[in-house]
């Protein structure tokens, strides 16, 4: 039989050339494709290119740049490697699976911010933004921004046209209100409140009359405001700095460097590092890796979307504040909940980094009736066991004690006899000592029986006095709602009313600091009603170190301050942690 030709790479079927060269990649399978004609027809597959498409672009449809329908996954790879043909293809990735990232939480959690995301800018409008400012921008930067150009906010679009019209006057030399005797009318006040002044895409948080949610510009933001805080700011702004975000009110400033890429948040005086250094100090992608850190934050769950600002001036935005453990910190006493977290306000910092400011929020709630009992029960049954293990004890002790008596009424049984062989040739003497034997016998008999006899602890005593002795001889209490044991269940509060706070300051080391007492809250008598709306408020501290603690507590009116229904208690606010994090936003 003659031997069979040898099978060579291009004898094998399609499927075969899809298994093998599926692991190498989209560069690989490219090149591969370059080799043979029949290599690029079975190369071709949608099976090979749309993982290939989905893992550097992060798209799952076969789109092409403008969103029409592409041909082909194929066709779509290609059409999106000339789309970003500038840039290196790891940044472009990395920029792409963070914007698919952070715009799938926002369409899922505030669609109302995820419609301010412009479309991307265009490779030439980068170019001019360029040349305007004079800077080359950070590859880093131009990735993210030709994804999405920033946002598009009502209100920053009318600030910046008075702002923008103000200035030309004063660069002609006229007087602000000289504007209408040259022809020319001035565009309408920016209003004092509208609602996207809290839809900054990085969050936000608000305390008394301060309000910070920053957003993200777009490269024609990015150049007027850095020109002009280059030129007007009361401190020089050094020319390397570029103005990427702010807040509403531009208090609170997102710079990037564009030297070294690093990004940093703070105002037009002080600002610090808000992302810790990268792997390669070359990369010069400090914002690109701030922008997926605050992307992975949202979609696990940091912050949720709340109200942000001070009625009326409020609406809807992500919250700063955390509301994931151990960054909020929660304690219940008697059925009221505490909750509290805190934030780094880089902006209010100032005086050369020797002050560090932090606003932190703390939470309310009358938990409903059922959920009060099912608290009180589960703080029980530590309590419970405690005794249960102090009884415990006490009957090894008591079983010890019998156990030394048994063994000494042995030893005295063995002596007996032998005394009663003596006793007629006893003195009197001696018979008195037999006696006082006999009756140190009865005692301890005596004594035996009491210790036999179940015992009460000082805790049993008290709650003794709300019941009477069962059939095995312990105490048993009044109890209600499902709670059994030594101690009885309160009754679940109905409402209550806030009287007075306490507050410590501890160091790092937990060292006190300080200790801080008042009436109310920010000048308000919270009441809470069992199972209603939680009542949130923020407030704000600052200290000489980056790092320390928070504790107190809340004085509560059982009923209300008008008309108690009870006693007052305090509702414990647990520790919580002040400190400058490593990624600030």
């Amino acid at each position: 039989m003659e031997d069979e030709a040898p099978t060579g790479v291009n004898d094998l079927s399609p499927a075969c050339f899809v298994a093998v060269f599926g692991t190498l990649g989209a560069a690989e399978t490219a090149r591969a494709m370059c080799v043979h004609p029949l290599w690029a027809d079975n190369l071709r597959d949608d099976i090979l290119w749309r993982p290939y498409f989905e893992e550097v672009f992060a798209q799952r449809d076969a789109r092409l740049p403008d969103e029409t329908e592409a041909a082909s996954y194929r066709a779509a790879f290609l059409a999106w490697t000339a789309h970003f043909a500038e840039l290196p293809s790891s940044l472009t990735s990395r920029a792409l699976h963070m914007w698919a990232r952070l715009r799938g939480w926002l369409q899922q959690h505030a669609p109302f911010i995820a419609d301010t995301l412009r479309p991307g800018a265009s490779a030439a409008a980068v170019v001019e933004a360029e040349a305007a400012l004079g800077v080359k921008l950070p590859p880093a930067l131009v990735a993210i921004l030709r994804v999405h150009d920033g946002q598009a906010l009502e209100f920053d679009q009318a600030f910046d046209r008075y702002v923008q019209f103000r200035t030309r006057l004063q660069e002609q030399g006229h007087a602000p209100n000289t504007a209408s005797t040259l022809g020319t009318a001035p565009p309408p006040v920016p209003p004092r409140w509208h609602p996207s002044m809290v839809w900054g895409v990085f969050g936000g948080y608000s305390f008394y009359d301060h309000m910070a949610s920053l957003r993200l510009f777009p490269l024609e933001r990015i150049v007027w405001w850095t020109t002009f805080f280059w030129s007007h700011a009361p401190a020089p702004m050094p020319r390397h700095l570029l103005i990427i975000g702010a807040s509403s009110n531009l208090g609170k400033l997102l710079l990037l460097d564009a030297d070294s890429g690093e990004v940093r948040l703070g105002s037009a005086q002080d600002r610090m590092p808000a992302a810790p250094p990268g792997p390669d100090p070359d990369a010069q992608d400090g914002c690109l890796r701030w922008m997926e850190e605050w992307a992975r934050r949202v979609a696990a769950g940091w912050y949720e979307v709340d109200d942000v600002g001070v009625a009326p001036r409020r609406a809807r935005g992500i919250v700063l504040f955390p509301v994931v453990e151990p960054l909020m910190a929660t304690a219940v006493t008697r059925g009221l909940q505490v909750r509290v977290s805190s934030v780094f306000a880089p902006e209010m910092c100032g005086e050369g980094g020797t002050r560090y400011f932090f606003s932190y929020s703390v939470r309310f709630r009358l938990l409903s009736a059922e959920q009060q009992q099912q608290q009180a029960q589960q703080q029980q049954q530590p309590q419970q066991q405690q005794q249960q293990q102090q009884q415990q004890q006490q009957q090894q002790q008591q079983q010890q004690q019998q156990q030394q008596q048994q063994q000494q009424q042995q030893q005295q049984q063995q002596q007996q006899p032998r005394r009663e062989g003596l006793q007629g040739r006893h003195s009197p003497g001696n018979q008195q000592s037999l006696e006082a034997d006999a009756e140190e016998q009865d005692q301890r008999s005596e004594q035996q029986r009491q210790n036999s006899a179940p015992s009460t602890s000082s805790g049993d005593a008290g709650a003794g006095t709300h019941g009477s002795s069962g059939g095995s001889g312990g105490p048993s209490t009044r109890t209600g709602g499902g709670c059994s044991g030594i101690l009885a269940c309160p009754q679940p509060l109905r409402r209550c009313q806030l009287e007075s706070r306490a507050w410590r300051v501890l160091s790092d080391e937990g060292e006190l600091l300080n200790e801080v007492a008042g009436e109310g809250v920010v000048g308000q008598y919270p009441q809470l009603e069992a199972g209603g709306p939680e009542y949130v408020y923020q407030s704000c501290t600052h200290q000489a170190e980056q790092s320390g603690f928070m504790e107190g507590g809340f004085v509560f009116v059982e009923g209300t301050l008008a008309r108690p229904e009870g006693s007052s208690f305090t509702a414990v606010c647990p520790r919580f942690e002040l400190r400058v994090p490593e990624y600030i936003f």
